[in-house]
């Protein structure tokens, strides 16, 4: 596990951390500056979205990835939820424009 570190009032909301997913996808929907993400969690998101269909039938939405401690409190989190820690995420796959349950 390696957890980077990031600020968005450095690197912008569309700074790409990998090739399919941009450093506002993973911030902390209450808007915190600091952003935490797992480098190995987001290795295996992309390699997941290039077996579900990289080929453009398939998309990945982030729903939550890192949450601020008050951010997962104000959601109900878990007070160790992986969230606080940037090692947890919660994506919505869709396929052909359905969502895939």
């Amino acid at each position: 596990m390696a957890v980077k570190t990031a600020y968005l009032s450095q690197l912008g909301r569309s700074y790409k951390v990998s090739d399919h997913f941009t450093l506002g996808e993973i911030a902390s929907k209450d808007g915190a500056d600091k952003v935490l993400y797992d480098t190995e969690l987001l290795a295996m998101w992309e390699e997941g979205r290039e077996m579900l269909g990289g080929d453009g039938r398939c998309t990945v939405s982030v729903n939550s990835w890192y949450r601020t401690p008050a951010h997962n409190r104000a959601q109900g989190g878990a007070s160790n939820s992986q969230h606080i820690y940037g090692t947890a995420a919660d994506m919505v796959v869709y396929q052909n424009g359905k969502n895939r349950k």
